[in-house]
């Protein structure tokens, strides 16, 4: 968990360029996590899926 600078989305901050920077600068950073997140959980499901795949044979079965 991130902490949030609550100062950066004052109407000071807003006012000036740097500080909508500052909050794109977040927003971008918290959308590049929620892909890389979404990456993860598709390659967990990919591997579930084989996982369950496999254990359905019937050697895995047997054994």
């Amino acid at each position: 968990s991130q902490s949030v600078d609550y100062e950066l989305f004052s109407y000071e901050c807003l006012k000036k360029p740097a500080g909508v920077g500052e909050i794109l600068g977040l927003m971008m950073r918290r959308l590049l996590d929620a892909n890389d997140l979404e990456e993860e959980l598709d390659h967990y499901k990919s591997v579930t899926k084989e996982a369950k795949r496999v254990l359905a044979t019937p050697i895995a079965k047997v054994a």
